[in-house]
Protein backbone atom coordinates (compact mmCIF):
# COMPACT_ATOMS: atom_id res chain seq x y z
CA UNK A 1 0.00 0.00 0.00
CA UNK A 2 1.08 3.53 -0.65
CA UNK A 3 1.50 5.73 2.32
CA UNK A 4 0.78 9.19 1.18
CA UNK A 5 0.81 11.82 4.32
CA UNK A 6 -0.21 15.21 2.59
CA UNK A 7 -3.37 16.04 0.36
CA UNK A 8 -5.52 13.29 0.50
CA UNK A 9 -8.83 12.83 -1.23
CA UNK A 10 -11.89 11.95 1.03
CA UNK A 11 -11.44 7.82 -0.19
CA UNK A 12 -7.45 8.26 0.41
CA UNK A 13 -7.99 9.93 3.73
CA UNK A 14 -10.42 7.15 5.21
CA UNK A 15 -8.18 4.39 3.03
CA UNK A 16 -5.56 5.25 5.17
CA UNK A 17 -7.25 5.03 8.51
CA UNK A 18 -8.38 8.10 8.96
CA UNK A 19 -10.71 9.59 11.56
CA UNK A 20 -13.17 12.66 11.43
CA UNK A 21 -14.97 13.80 14.23
CA UNK A 22 -17.70 16.73 13.38
CA UNK A 23 -19.31 19.48 15.46
CA UNK A 24 -22.51 21.42 14.59
CA UNK A 25 -21.92 24.97 16.35
CA UNK A 26 -24.86 26.35 15.35
CA UNK A 27 -28.03 24.53 16.93
CA UNK A 28 -30.20 26.36 14.05
CA UNK A 29 -28.99 23.81 11.62
CA UNK A 30 -29.47 21.27 14.03
CA UNK A 31 -33.06 22.20 14.02
CA UNK A 32 -33.45 22.69 10.28
CA UNK A 33 -31.95 19.56 8.96
CA UNK A 34 -32.36 17.49 11.67
CA UNK A 35 -28.88 16.02 12.47
CA UNK A 36 -27.13 15.59 16.13
CA UNK A 37 -24.42 18.07 17.51
CA UNK A 38 -21.51 15.83 17.27
CA UNK A 39 -20.49 13.07 14.60
CA UNK A 40 -17.24 10.59 14.51
CA UNK A 41 -17.02 8.97 10.98
CA UNK A 42 -14.71 6.20 10.24
CA UNK A 43 -15.76 5.27 6.93
CA UNK A 44 -15.49 7.34 3.38
CA UNK A 45 -19.17 5.97 2.23
CA UNK A 46 -20.48 7.27 5.49
CA UNK A 47 -19.17 10.81 5.50
CA UNK A 48 -19.73 11.81 1.97
CA UNK A 49 -23.47 10.45 2.72
CA UNK A 50 -23.70 12.72 5.41
CA UNK A 51 -22.67 15.86 3.42
CA UNK A 52 -24.67 15.06 0.80
CA UNK A 53 -27.62 15.04 2.35
CA UNK A 54 -26.54 17.86 4.78
CA UNK A 55 -25.94 19.85 1.70
CA UNK A 56 -29.07 18.76 -0.04
CA UNK A 57 -31.42 19.10 3.23
CA UNK A 58 -29.89 22.93 3.30
CA UNK A 59 -31.44 23.41 0.11
CA UNK A 60 -34.10 22.44 0.12
CA UNK A 61 -35.00 25.01 3.45
CA UNK A 62 -32.90 27.86 2.03
CA UNK A 63 -34.40 28.07 -1.22
CA UNK A 64 -34.16 32.07 -1.67
CA UNK A 65 -30.17 31.54 -1.29
CA UNK A 66 -28.07 30.38 -3.94
CA UNK A 67 -25.98 27.09 -3.93
CA UNK A 68 -23.09 29.00 -3.08
CA UNK A 69 -24.35 31.08 -0.37
CA UNK A 70 -25.76 27.80 0.76
CA UNK A 71 -22.52 25.96 0.81
CA UNK A 72 -20.86 28.66 2.98
CA UNK A 73 -23.89 28.49 5.53
CA UNK A 74 -23.34 25.33 6.52
CA UNK A 75 -19.54 24.75 6.16
CA UNK A 76 -19.51 27.98 8.67
CA UNK A 77 -21.72 26.47 11.12
CA UNK A 78 -19.56 22.91 11.47
CA UNK A 79 -15.82 22.12 12.51
CA UNK A 80 -14.16 19.14 11.57
CA UNK A 81 -11.22 17.60 13.31
CA UNK A 82 -9.99 14.62 10.98
CA UNK A 83 -6.88 12.33 12.18
CA UNK A 84 -4.89 9.64 11.17
CA UNK A 85 -3.53 7.96 14.71
CA UNK A 86 -2.49 10.94 16.98
CA UNK A 87 -1.87 12.94 13.83
CA UNK A 88 -4.02 15.73 12.80
CA UNK A 89 -5.35 16.78 9.63
CA UNK A 90 -7.13 19.57 7.96
CA UNK A 91 -9.53 20.35 5.24
CA UNK A 92 -8.78 23.87 3.77
CA UNK A 93 -11.80 24.89 1.70
CA UNK A 94 -10.18 27.89 0.64
CA UNK A 95 -7.49 26.24 -0.17
CA UNK A 96 -8.85 23.68 -2.49
CA UNK A 97 -11.43 27.08 -3.59
CA UNK A 98 -14.18 24.76 -3.52
CA UNK A 99 -17.43 24.61 -1.36
CA UNK A 100 -18.32 20.98 -0.41
CA UNK A 101 -16.24 18.76 2.34
CA UNK A 102 -17.72 15.81 -0.19
CA UNK A 103 -14.39 16.75 -2.36
CA UNK A 104 -12.12 18.79 -0.43
CA UNK A 105 -8.78 17.30 0.53
CA UNK A 106 -7.40 16.43 4.03
CA UNK A 107 -4.12 18.33 4.45
CA UNK A 108 -1.05 17.38 7.06
CA UNK A 109 -0.94 19.77 9.74
CA UNK A 110 2.61 19.92 10.71
CA UNK A 111 2.18 23.17 12.92
CA UNK A 112 -0.28 21.46 14.98
CA UNK A 113 1.43 18.88 15.74
CA UNK A 114 4.28 17.77 18.60
CA UNK A 115 5.99 15.45 15.62
CA UNK A 116 6.08 16.88 11.98
CA UNK A 117 8.42 14.57 10.33
CA UNK A 118 6.26 10.86 10.67
CA UNK A 119 8.05 8.30 8.67
CA UNK A 120 6.36 7.19 5.78
CA UNK A 121 6.50 3.72 7.05
CA UNK A 122 3.96 5.30 9.90
CA UNK A 123 1.39 6.67 8.39
CA UNK A 124 -0.53 6.63 11.83
CA UNK A 125 2.28 8.71 13.94
CA UNK A 126 1.78 6.11 16.46
CA UNK A 127 5.04 5.64 18.87
CA UNK A 128 3.25 2.06 19.72
CA UNK A 129 4.26 -1.09 17.94
CA UNK A 130 1.78 -3.37 16.47
CA UNK A 131 2.31 -6.87 15.61
CA UNK A 132 -1.17 -7.59 14.76
CA UNK A 133 -2.38 -11.07 13.86
CA UNK A 134 -4.80 -10.66 11.61
CA UNK A 135 -5.31 -9.40 7.72
CA UNK A 136 -7.53 -7.80 5.29
CA UNK A 137 -9.55 -10.87 5.23
CA UNK A 138 -10.43 -11.50 8.66
CA UNK A 139 -13.78 -10.19 9.34
CA UNK A 140 -12.37 -8.14 12.50
CA UNK A 141 -10.21 -6.14 10.57
CA UNK A 142 -12.25 -3.11 10.62
CA UNK A 143 -13.09 -3.62 14.58
CA UNK A 144 -9.26 -3.83 14.54
CA UNK A 145 -8.04 -1.04 12.79
CA UNK A 146 -10.13 0.97 15.01
CA UNK A 147 -8.42 -0.19 17.90
CA UNK A 148 -4.75 0.11 16.34
CA UNK A 149 -5.53 3.92 15.45
CA UNK A 150 -7.66 4.89 18.98
CA UNK A 151 -4.81 2.90 21.47
CA UNK A 152 -1.74 1.78 18.88
CA UNK A 153 -2.21 -2.02 19.22
CA UNK A 154 -5.31 -4.65 18.42
CA UNK A 155 -6.73 -7.24 20.52
CA UNK A 156 -4.71 -10.21 18.34
CA UNK A 157 -2.08 -9.13 20.60
CA UNK A 158 -3.32 -9.93 23.66
CA UNK A 159 -4.04 -13.62 22.50
CA UNK A 160 -0.30 -14.54 23.17
CA UNK A 161 1.09 -11.02 24.95
CA UNK A 162 4.05 -12.51 26.02
CA UNK A 163 5.05 -13.41 22.66
CA UNK A 164 4.43 -9.78 21.83
CA UNK A 165 6.36 -8.27 24.94
CA UNK A 166 9.35 -10.19 23.57
CA UNK A 167 8.95 -9.55 19.59
CA UNK A 168 8.74 -5.94 21.03
CA UNK A 169 12.13 -6.01 23.18
CA UNK A 170 14.38 -8.58 21.23
CA UNK A 171 15.35 -6.15 18.34
CA UNK A 172 15.45 -2.89 20.71
CA UNK A 173 17.71 -5.38 22.88
CA UNK A 174 19.87 -6.84 20.15
CA UNK A 175 20.62 -3.15 19.18
CA UNK A 176 21.57 -1.52 22.51
CA UNK A 177 23.70 -4.70 23.15
CA UNK A 178 25.61 -3.54 19.49
CA UNK A 179 26.07 0.26 20.60
CA UNK A 180 27.55 -0.64 24.80
CA UNK A 181 30.48 -0.95 24.20
CA UNK A 182 32.67 1.67 26.52
CA UNK A 183 28.76 1.74 28.92
CA UNK A 184 28.75 -0.87 31.64
CA UNK A 185 27.14 -0.79 35.25
CA UNK A 186 29.28 -0.20 38.03
CA UNK A 187 30.98 -3.36 39.21
CA UNK A 188 30.89 -5.41 35.89
CA UNK A 189 33.66 -5.32 33.12
CA UNK A 190 33.06 -4.50 29.75
CA UNK A 191 33.09 -7.96 29.14
CA UNK A 192 31.11 -9.32 31.67
CA UNK A 193 28.23 -6.98 30.85
CA UNK A 194 29.02 -8.12 27.21
CA UNK A 195 28.06 -11.50 28.23
CA UNK A 196 24.99 -10.59 29.83
CA UNK A 197 23.60 -8.88 27.16
CA UNK A 198 23.82 -11.55 24.70
CA UNK A 199 22.30 -14.01 27.02
CA UNK A 200 19.50 -11.79 27.23
CA UNK A 201 19.32 -11.09 23.36
CA UNK A 202 19.44 -14.89 22.70
CA UNK A 203 16.49 -15.72 25.26
CA UNK A 204 14.32 -12.70 24.29
CA UNK A 205 15.10 -14.34 20.77
CA UNK A 206 13.77 -17.53 21.54
CA UNK A 207 11.16 -16.28 23.24
CA UNK A 208 9.99 -14.20 20.43
CA UNK A 209 9.59 -17.42 18.32
CA UNK A 210 6.53 -19.18 18.24
CA UNK A 211 9.07 -22.71 18.08
CA UNK A 212 8.37 -25.10 20.10
CA UNK A 213 11.08 -24.59 22.62
CA UNK A 214 14.20 -27.42 24.05
CA UNK A 215 14.47 -28.14 27.80
CA UNK A 216 17.90 -26.56 26.79
CA UNK A 217 16.32 -23.30 25.16
CA UNK A 218 14.25 -23.14 27.81
CA UNK A 219 16.55 -22.81 30.73
CA UNK A 220 17.79 -20.03 28.08
CA UNK A 221 14.67 -17.98 28.37
CA UNK A 222 14.78 -18.70 31.91
CA UNK A 223 18.15 -17.15 32.55
CA UNK A 224 17.79 -14.30 30.27
CA UNK A 225 14.25 -13.11 32.07
CA UNK A 226 15.96 -13.13 35.00
CA UNK A 227 18.89 -11.18 34.17
CA UNK A 228 16.08 -9.21 32.26
CA UNK A 229 14.66 -8.26 35.92
CA UNK A 230 17.96 -8.24 37.63
CA UNK A 231 19.10 -5.25 35.34
CA UNK A 232 16.49 -3.68 34.13
CA UNK A 233 17.43 -0.02 35.48
CA UNK A 234 20.74 -0.43 33.68
CA UNK A 235 19.56 -0.27 30.26
CA UNK A 236 20.64 3.03 29.35
CA UNK A 237 23.11 4.61 26.97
Amino acid sequence: MEIILDELTPLEFFNHGGIVKLTVKDDSLVKECNIKKKYTFFEYKTYIRFFRNLYMSSLEKHKELSGYAVYGYVNERITLNPSIGNVDYVVDLNYDKILSYETAKFYYSSDRNDQPNVSPRDPYGIPNVCFSLIDETDDRWDKYTKQRLERGFDSSELWNLDGTIAKFIYPRLKAFAECSDGIHPDGLSQEEWREILNKMVVGFELMSSDQIKTEEEENIEDEALKLFSEYFTCLWL
